[in-house]
């Protein structure tokens, strides 16, 4: 992540994740908020208890974006986790989605035998809420905040950033500022993440 301490804005890229870990969901978003306080991300209900899921007060290397632009690309192939970390992102102010709804998968469960026969019965294990608008994603998808096909979710995302990073030059009196900036596209697939910068002029 050190390597994003430099750009203007960052782009996380889930229109192909689909799903992971949700501690995954954790890991990711506290790069994103300050180390205090923790912001709640996810409530999840089993029948013997809930889980809750905030914002880390360490994150790995330390280094912190709570300022940076973010935005995330989605599409109707990103599912459950990515889904999850979407909508709590969304409901925090901390991003613009850009792209597609998303699929609204949020079911977990499982196959449970049923004595003396060769049937299953799938049964729902735990229910996903946020726990500032105490709903979900599931079955209606998270709503992008600019909505465009998948193919055209980079390209309007970095069209956003530069006309935001050209306001804020013009803003600045008597400063022309840099005439190069870098932005860094972060491809996360299943918990793996690819960095690729992109320079502009």
């Amino acid at each position: 992540m050190a390597a994003l301490n430099e750009s203007k804005a960052i782009i996380l890229d889930l229109r192909n994740n689909v799903g992971g870990d949700r501690e995954g969901v954790v890991h990711w978003a506290s790069f994103f908020f300050n180390a205090t306080p923790s912001v709640p991300l996810s409530d999840v209900y089993y029948r013997d208890g809930v889980n809750q899921y905030w914002t880390l007060l360490e994150v790995p290397g330390g280094i912190r974006f709570p300022d940076k632009p973010l935005y995330l690309l989605t599409s109707n192939r990103t599912r459950w986790e990515a889904e999850e970390f979407a909508y709590a992102m969304q409901v925090a102010n901390r991003t613009t989605i850009i792209g597609e709804t998303t699929a609204g998968e949020e079911f977990t469960g499982m196959w449970i035998p049923i004595d003396g026969t060769d049937v299953h019965l799938l049964t729902r294990t735990n229910v996903v809420r946020n726990p500032i608008t105490q709903d979900s994603w599931s079955g209606k998808g998270v709503t992008p905040d600019i909505a465009v096909p998948r193919e055209e979710a980079l390209a309007e995302a970095l069209r956003k950033i530069r006309g935001r990073e050209d306001t804020n030059m013009a803003d600045s009196a008597g400063n022309a500022g840099p005439s190069r900036w870098t932005i860094y596209l972060v491809l996360i697939s299943t918990g793996i993440a690819f960095l690729t910068s992109t320079t502009f002029m």
